[in-house]
Parts: C-alpha cells; structure tokens; sequence
C-alpha cells in the first residue's frame, strides 16, 4: 500500500471518529433537554401524590391499588354504604361507567343517585390531567368527583325523566361542573343522578344556582 493511500484512510479515519464525536454530543445534549423536561417524578409516583391536596392524594392512591389488587366492589356489596357519605367519579368504562369511594374501598355501578351532593375540582390534579402527568396509567389524576350521600346504586340504566338537567365537566373546558344548556357552574345540588349516556350526570331543574367554591 502506498503512502499517498495510507494518507487517505488515516483522513477517513479521523473523519469518521469526528462524525461520531459529534453524534454523541448531539445524543447527550438531547438527552439533557429531555431530562429538563420530563417532571421529576419518582418510580412510584410518590412526586405525583405530593403535590396534591391530601384527599386528592388519598383518593388516588386507593382507587390506583383497588384496581390493581381486582378488589373493586360491586352490587349488592356497595348496598352497604347506602345512607353514608361518599365520593363518586368517572371511570371511562364501559362495564362500569362509575367509581363509588367510601373509606378505604371502592365499588363501581352504572347508577348512582346521591342526596345533597356537592360537585368538587382539585385544580392541581385538574392540571397534570392536562399535562398527562398524574398518577393513573393513562396520566391522568382523579380530581372531578362528587361528593354526597348514597342513596341508591345499581347497574340499571333508566332514562333521564324530564325533570331533569345534564351537568357536565371537561378540564379542557373549564375548571368546574356546569350546567350543560346555561354553562352556569354547579356546586351543589340536594339530589344527583349519575348515568350511563353521552351525559352522565343529571340534576333536578329546580336547582337553584349558588355562588361559592367547591372546596
């Protein structure tokens, strides 16, 4: 081989080593923005529950391991909690369209009625929902729930009766429940109906608008 392509593949060879030299300060550059960026949560998400109200915390961390453990409850079991205070939200299921929290368990139905309810936003879990930074598989956090005593569960899907209005929540929309037609908030209601149905939560017409928090 002669010197001139000795030469040649000495360039290329330190050619080639730049070229990587350079791939790996792009890679490591990239990967500092990507840490910068990514919310500093730890494995178990215990970053995630710190930041949130307590009760959020709480609420979350309980429905998170009932449905790990398969240990949600259903009717008739959940028939025991009638007459006591509880905390219903969304599901996103179609078997189970609702999560029913009392104490340290929880139960799912298709039905619930509650008696003086009261409609609650955590503001926090509001917005890692829409970040996608909460503590549930789908990075999403339990924060929209209503709050009232049970009066009747079950997995019949009767229809709305005239009677009655849609409330409706979406974080995208807005930071609390609100009348579907009027889009006046609603923070408290003496009766509400939870349904299967493009609206799922239902209120007599007669509720009369009230001001104040839902906190």
């Amino acid at each position: 081989m002669s010197t001139s392509e000795i030469r040649r593949l000495h360039n290329e060879i330190v050619g080639h080593e730049e070229i990587l030299h350079r791939l790996d300060q792009a890679d490591s550059g990239l990967k500092q923005l990507q840490d910068q960026d990514r919310p500093n949560y730890s494995a178990d998400g215990s970053d995630v529950f710190a930041a949130l109200h307590p009760d959020t915390a709480i609420l979350n961390r309980t429905y998170l391991q009932e449905v790990e453990a398969r240990r949600l409850k259903v009717v008739p079991e959940i028939l025991d909690w009638t007459g006591y205070r509880v905390r219903v939200f969304l599901r996103h299921d179609r078997n189970f369209v609702f999560a029913i929290a009392f104490r340290n368990s929880v139960g799912m139905a298709n039905h619930v009625v509650l008696r003086n309810a009261t409609f609650e936003v955590d503001p926090i879990g509001r917005q890692q929902t829409l970040e996608r930074r909460g503590p549930l598989p789908n990075g999403t956090t339990v924060h929209a729930w209503i709050t009232g005593i049970l009066h009747r569960a079950g997995n019949d899907a009767p229809d709305a009766g005239e009677d009655l209005e849609a409330v409706h929540y979406k974080p995208a929309e807005g930071d609390c429940f609100s009348r579907a037609g009027s889009r006046q908030p609603v923070h408290h209601s003496d009766m509400v109906h939870c349904l299967p149905g493009t609206s799922k939560v239902w209120i007599p017409k007669s509720t009369e608008f009230m001001h104040g928090d839902s906190r």
